[in-house]
């Protein structure tokens, strides 16, 4: 049964659509919101609900039935049936959980379409984001899928992609949040924000992505354009933003993200530092601060698991070159570069400089690859090696 207050105010909504004057009249939506929100108040599951928090990812509000009752209106403007808009919304505040999408712009990558990276995860092209309010705030795509120009030409100079992860969080509290749970659902994200990025930097060339700002929307079909629950909130990063995009292959991000949450405990963290120091190199404009976080990658990688902490300049570039290489020629190759990276590393930290008589940008580009065939080598098989029996043999 649907309550006969509700649907009266509702229908008058739908009428209103025929003339367009009346459906943008300030007046009448104020009347609308009013009496709808006075009916709301009496009706479950919404008059159990005084004293409620409602949470998103991003952000908490009170319970207010003006809102819920804009977002019917909203809704029922653009052509949903009344009935179908309040069943909607009972559906959704009948639970006490919420599946959710907190969506990140990445600056420095370009996607073709949509890729699923995992049963969580997808990255795809602005324009594809589901058209909601944050999508036109995030990326300035409007409602009908149009670019938004707000004299800025930020949008322009970088190209951006959608993460999405999704997740089932509780969406309403009695009364107190649960600070807890939320910084479960916190960890749980950000994990899987990590890795994600992490596939990301591996996957394609020399991909240096950066969040630029986070918010997220109830996945839900009571959500409204404009959102239900009060202000959807927004987190932005600081940060040096990409020198330059690259394509991203869909099949080699959903690869590598598979291989990386594969891996437990201190390969895990070893691994993902690792790339988010390889990331954090790339995007240094300075050759000084890209040979220090680049050396940190690559000593993490080379070095994992080594208790002895004398040679070490020695120890990283023998086992890179083990690692990587097919040939002796390759290997003295690989060696040569990962040791100049070791030097590059040592004078950038102990002088803050690097002498000018070197071509540090092209030693830096060999170890970034070097670096990143390395991880992607040690993703492949689960595992770092040993490196005695790598070198030694069994």
């Amino acid at each position: 049964m649907f309550p006969d207050n509700v649907i009266a105010v509702l229908n008058e909504v739908t009428e209103a659509t025929t003339f367009a004057g009346a459906a943008s009249n300030l007046n009448s939506r104020r009347d609308w919101n009013e009496r709808l929100s006075i009916a709301l108040n009496g009706v479950p599951p919404f008059n159990q609900l005084s004293g409620s928090k409602l949470s998103t990812f991003n952000a908490m509000s009170e319970f207010n039935a003006s809102t819920l009752a804009g977002s019917l209106i909203e809704r029922v403007l653009n052509g949903i049936a009344p009935a179908e808009a309040f069943r909607d919304l009972s559906d959704l505040f009948s639970r006490r959980e919420a599946r959710f999408a907190v969506i990140f712009r990445i600056a420095g990558i370009r996607v073709q379409g949509l890729i699923s990276v995992s049963a969580d995860i997808e990255v795809m092209p602005p324009n594809l984001v589901p058209a909601t309010r944050i999508r036109e705030e995030i990326f300035d795509i409007d409602k009908q899928g149009m670019p938004l120009y707000r004299g800025s030409i930020t949008a322009l100079r970088y190209p951006t992609a959608a993460l999405i992860i999704k997740d089932t969080m509780t969406f309403i509290y009695d009364h107190e949040i649960d600070w807890d749970e939320r910084k479960k659902h916190a960890d749980r994200i950000d994990l899987m924000k990590r890795l994600a990025l992490a596939a990301m930097t591996l996957a394609s060339g020399d991909c240096a992505p950066f969040i630029q700002v986070a918010s997220s929307w109830i996945d839900h079909s009571a959500y409204s354009y404009s959102g239900i629950s009060g202000g959807s909130g927004y987190a932005s990063f600081s940060g040096v933003a990409p020198v330059g995009p690259c394509n991203i292959d869909g099949s080699e991000l959903a690869k590598l993200y598979d291989r990386l949450s594969r891996l437990r405990g201190d390969e895990s963290a070893a691994v993902t530092r690792a790339v988010e120091r390889l990331c954090r190199s790339r995007n240094h404009v300075s050759a000084v601060d890209r040979a220090i976080d680049l050396g940190i990658a690559i000593e993490m990688t080379m070095l994992h698991g080594i208790d002895d902490r004398s040679e070490l300049k020695y120890r990283t570039a023998v086992n890179g070159a083990w690692l990587l290489g097919k040939t002796p020629s390759d290997r003295e190759r690989i060696f040569k570069v990962l040791r100049e990276a070791y030097n590059a590393r040592s004078k950038a930290v102990h002088s803050g400089q690097l002498p000018a008589k070197k071509d540090y940008g092209a030693i830096l580009a060999g170890a970034d690859r070097h670096c990143a065939d390395a991880l992607r080598a040690i993703l492949a098989v689960g595992k770092f090696p040993k490196w005695e029996t790598l070198i030694m043999g069994e």
